[in-house]
């Protein structure tokens, strides 16, 4: 007994620490941030006059992400600092050898495909001359004795001359005249029937779009509306940078419209004076500088807004409205 105590005491220790392990785990990975970082500047005398880079991290580091535009202008994402990903070719020397050597394979295929079609073609020709050859004597005679052609065809006793004869005596036109008048009340039928399901169609849509007005028109849509908006406006808030850093040169042309937006400036400087500086140029049209933007935010703040948002008694009571105007039947 005491063994057996001892044994499921051993198993309730590595269940707790499995546990404990799996909590941690998912602590980490709802509030542990992820941080963004953008750095970019622009000069207009270059070809490519941005220039941006993106890096993404979560834990330390541990994951990273990385983007260059233009130039190397791919994604690179690491794993503990390993290259687990990367849009950019390794080899692109190599790579490019191969598909020269790939397209060399090609021409030699279709040069050998195209002298093999020109053999198959003359041997063809030959054929068709040597029918032709063989078949003229036939036609000839056919030629000089065309009544034999014409004794041929009265002794087929698959032709009826005095059935046909018959046929023209009593007349066509009347079973001709029934059959056009049956198409012609077959058509009308189709068109009445195609106009009829048009029409109910169009019954059912419009009772559709007058249900969905009603519903946003209901005091639960409004009260639903403003509620996603509110929580959308809080997420977005954290998603914004916490760090802006900017140095910009900029003229727009106008001296006018270039006073405007140091006016602008001026009027925001107590919130971004000491991180965005704007140099103005009032003779020319330019915008060049560089800036840096820093970020985060967590799994746990997107996914608490989520639920937020889809469990909300309104948002709950508008998504069964909205299910049920999509079974209305005409």
């Amino acid at each position: 007994m005491a063994v057996l105590l001892t044994i499921l005491k051993i198993i309730g220790i590595i269940l707790l620490c499995l546990l404990c392990l799996v909590l941690l785990l998912l602590c980490t990975v709802l509030f542990v941030p992820i941080r963004y970082r953008v750095k970019g500047n622009r000069k207009e005398p270059e070809n490519t006059p941005v220039s941006l880079q993106l890096k993404i991290s979560w834990l330390l580091h541990l994951l990273t992400v990385h983007y260059h535009y233009p130039k190397p202008g791919y994604f690179i994402i690491r794993l503990f600092g390993i290259k687990i990903f990367t849009t950019n070719p390794d080899k692109p020397v190599k790579k490019a050898k191969k598909s020269k050597k790939k397209k060399q394979d090609t021409e030699n295929l279709t040069e050998q495909a195209t002298a093999n079609n020109t053999e198959q073609v003359a041997e063809d020709t030959a054929e068709q001359d040597m029918a032709i050859t063989i078949e003229q004597p036939a036609a000839d005679t056919t030629e000089k004795n065309p009544e034999a052609a014409t004794s041929g065809l009265m002794d087929n006793p698959a032709v009826n001359f005095d059935d046909t004869e018959t046929f023209i005596e009593e007349g066509e036109e009347t079973p001709t005249l029934k059959k056009f008048i049956q198409k012609l009340i077959d058509i009308i039928r189709n068109i009445r029937y195609t106009i009829q399901k048009i029409y109910d169609k169009i019954k059912e849509v419009i009772r559709n779009i007058n249900y969905y007005i009603e519903i946003l028109k209901s005091e639960s849509f409004q009260n639903a509306f403003l509620y996603s908006k509110n929580e959308l406006f809080k997420l977005i808030t954290k998603l914004l940078p916490g760090k802006i850093n900017a140095n910009l040169l900029v003229g727009t042309g106008d001296p006018a419209s270039t006073g405007n937006i140091l006016a602008i400036h001026g009027i925001l400087f107590p919130y971004i004076g000491n991180h965005v500086f704007i140099t103005p140029d009032f003779e020319n049209k330019v915008l060049e500088g560089d800036f840096l933007l820093k970020g985060k935010v967590t799994i746990f703040r997107v996914l608490l807004t989520a639920l937020k948002i889809y469990f909300h008694k309104d948002i709950r009571k508008l998504l069964k409205e909205l299910k049920k105007g999509g079974n209305i039947n005409g």
